[in-house]
Order: C-alpha cells, then sequence, then structure tokens
C-alpha cells in the first residue's frame, strides 16, 4: 500500500522557516541602510546648496562690486597675506563687508545689523581672501582668491563632512 498522506516533515518546516528568517533579517538589514544612506545624501545635499547659494552670492557681489579692500580684518586661522573677510563697494555705491564670525560667514551692507548668509549647520573654520590688482592705475584686473573650509554637519556626529573650497573672483570692470 501506497501512502497518500503528502506534506513536510516538521524538521522540514522548522528549516525552511529557518532559511526564509535569515533571508528576511539580511533583507531587511539591507533596506535600513539604504534609508539610511538616502538619508545622508539628502541632509548633505541640503547643506551642500546652502554653502553654494552662500558662495555663490559672495562671488557675485564681489564680481559686480569694487574698491575690494581686506583692511580691518584679522589673519585668523588663514595663510600668510590672507585676511578672514573683505569689503567692497556694491554696483550701487553701498559698502558691503563679508566676514568670518565664530562659525558663520555674515554679511554686512552700510552700517546694519550682521546677517549670517551660511546654515548652523555649516561650520566654517576658514574663511580666507588674498586680493590682487587693486592698485589704482596697475592696469591689473582687480581680483580675489576665497578659500573656504568647515564641516558640513547634520543631525547626528555619524553625518559630517569636511569640506574645502577655493575660488577664483575677477572683478568686472577695470578699475580707473
Amino acid at each position: 500500500m501506497q501512502n497518500t498522506n503528502r506534506g513536510f516533515t516538521l524538521i522540514e518546516m522548522i528549516m525552511s522557516v529557518a532559511v526564509f528568517t535569515v533571508v528576511a533579517l539580511i533583507a531587511a538589514g539591507a533596506l535600513l541602510a539604504i534609508a539610511d544612506a538616502n538619508r545622508k545624501a539628502q541632509a548633505f545635499k541640503s547643506v551642500v546648496n546652502n554653502i553654494n547659494f552662500a558662495l555663490e552670492s559672495v562671488a557675485r557681489n564681489l564680481r559686480t562690486g569694487s574698491g575690494y579692500s581686506l583692511a580691518g580684518f584679522a589673519r585668523g586661522n588663514c595663510l600668510s597675506g590672507y585676511t578672514n573677510g573683505i569689503s567692497f563697494t556694491s554696483q550701487d555705491g553701498t559698502a558691503i563687508s563679508y566676514y568670518l564670525s565664530g562659525t558663520q560667514i555674515v554679511r554686512t551692507v552700510g552700517s546694519g545689523k550682521p546677517i549670517g548668509v551660511t546654515a548652523p549647520e555649516v561650520r566654517i573654520d576658514r574663511f580666507c581672501f588674498l586680493l590682487g590688482g587693486t592698485q589704482f592705475g596697475d592696469e591689473e584686473q582687480p581680483h580675489a582668491l576665497m578659500l573656504v573650509g568647515g564641516i558640513m554637519k547634520e543631525g547626528k556626529k555619524k553625518l559630517e563632512s569636511r569640506f574645502d573650497i577655493q575660488t577664483f573672483i575677477t572683478q568686472r570692470l577695470m578699475d580707473s
């Protein structure tokens, strides 16, 4: 006589549940790692966009401004010849200054109140300028080399990344 009761034994069931559980745990761990990496990437994207906007604002104002000056700013943690701020006259004749205050880049327009241009998630530890061509009649286009360094931080300490940026800015009009 043949056995008509077909099915799995208890050991086969236990083994299949164990294999399924291991596969499910590995898949859940990978999914959580992907979600964490995505959250970190989105946070850094937001911080990088803020830094990009702030530095582009500084560069745009310097390009259209004139009368660059490093007077009144300390060397701070900058290299020899560099200072941690810059003053100039905007295209509409207003005095503007950008400088490092604590761990934030701030902007002062005229004699107004300083306003931060970088987000709290960005800790700037180096904001340096080196000027050239600013002497009247030197027949050299006025220019500035801007160095910025710091740490992007979003939430937990593990979401922290160091950055260093440099850009060369040339005044649009020759000084005359």
